[in-house]
């Protein structure tokens, strides 16, 4: 039994891998708010913080504080808006000058992400950077989906904040595991280039999402989800000269052809 299993008691499944449950989620989002590393995001007395910086845009949409607001969640997340082709360059804001172009010229983007349209994550990651520069062939589906959550999460009057799914790949790699368990006996693939290759790829993704938490019979948000999952196999990766395997590793070893 993990540190984290013994001092959380985490309610685990028959492979031993978290149940989505209320209990397991109520554990997880208190050590989230409680971890130095991550409790910034949404804390009003931090400047930087996420949530101060979408409702700065929301109340001034400049093309300054977009930008402020670009930056930070690409920091922040390590979306990695600086790579040009497929050299990572902290000092290269190209990616970034690229996406805030792309979304300024979005008309009323804002009340397009209130609305929980889908089709805008589609468009900025296909888009945001490639459009503007074919040279840079990227597809930020990561980066678009944190963007749209964001504005959506901490936007003071939206009534409904359950409309988008945070993209990475902690919760790509381990999704399949979770729909097998939940959905369907079957397997799935949500890997970033499957979903460049397809029309709607984020609505693909994020109706997984949706089916999973249906199914599970838990009130639960989508960030709620998010935060199990990525907190609980975020940083643990196969050591292949130590004869290791992740946790996540395990669980897709599960998954029954």
């Amino acid at each position: 039994m993990s540190l984290i299993d013994e001092i959380l008691q985490i309610d685990l499944d028959a492979n031993g891998f978290p149940l989505i449950n209320e209990k397991n989620i109520k554990l997880i989002n208190f050590c989230i708010s409680n971890d130095s590393r991550y409790r910034n995001e949404a804390d009003s007395e931090y400047p930087y913080s996420i949530k101060n910086l979408v409702q700065e845009y929301i109340k001034n949409p400049t093309a300054d504080n977009l930008m402020n607001l670009i930056e930070n969640v690409d920091k922040q997340n390590s979306t990695h808006l600086s790579v040009s082709g497929k050299n990572k360059d902290a000092d290269n804001k190209q990616g970034r000058e690229l996406t805030k172009k792309y979304l300024m010229q979005i008309p009323d983007l804002i009340d397009k992400i209130i609305s929980g349209d889908h089709t805008l994550v589609n468009n900025i990651a296909k888009n945001a950077i490639t459009k503007n520069n074919a040279n840079m062939d990227r597809y930020i589906i990561s980066f678009a989906s944190k963007f749209c959550t964001y504005i959506l999460r901490y936007h003071p009057t939206a009534s409904n904040k359950n409309h988008y799914s945070i993209y990475d790949s902690v919760l790509s790699d381990i999704l399949p595991y979770y729909y097998y368990q939940y959905v369907h006996h079957k397997t799935i693939d949500v890997r970033r280039d499957t979903l460049k290759e397809l029309p709607n790829g984020y609505e693909v993704y994020n109706n997984y999402i949706k089916e999973i938490i249906d199914n599970s019979k838990c009130p639960i948000s989508r960030e709620d989800f998010d935060h199990l999952l990525w907190y609980y196999f975020k940083g643990d990766r196969d050591i292949k000269d130590k004869n290791y395997q992740s946790r996540t590793t395990k669980a897709i070893a599960c998954i029954k052809s």
